[in-house]
């Protein structure tokens, strides 16, 4: 495997794991986060910076995103990915699909 997929790996690892940390969170939880929040962690000896969005909608709905970011071009621009879900005020939790949290790509 490229270097450059191991560090990939590692990093979607870290996503997940920060994720997985917000899916067991109440709504209560959730709806008292920052509207964003960002952290930076080594992942392989590169700087990463991974982002937790909380965005309110109207009717309730929490979107919750975390985003990774790693820098390329000796630091001109980053790449990344982004997941998430949503939560209603009842605690019921769907996916959140690409279309929705498509303006918190990297």
């Amino acid at each position: 495997m490229r270097a450059q997929a191991i560090l990939d790996a590692e990093i979607q690892s870290e996503l997940r794991r920060r994720m997985a940390a917000l899916e067991v969170c109440s709504y209560a939880e959730l709806r008292a986060l920052p509207a964003a929040s960002t952290e930076s962690a080594f992942v392989l000896g590169k700087n990463v910076k991974l982002t937790t969005f909380r965005e309110s909608h109207p009717n309730g709905r929490l979107l919750v995103l975390v985003r990774s970011d790693r820098p390329i071009f000796l630091g001109f621009g980053s790449a990344g990915r982004t997941e998430g879900f949503w939560i209603d005020p009842s605690g019921a939790k769907t996916a959140a699909l690409h279309e929705e949290i498509a303006e918190y790509y990297a």
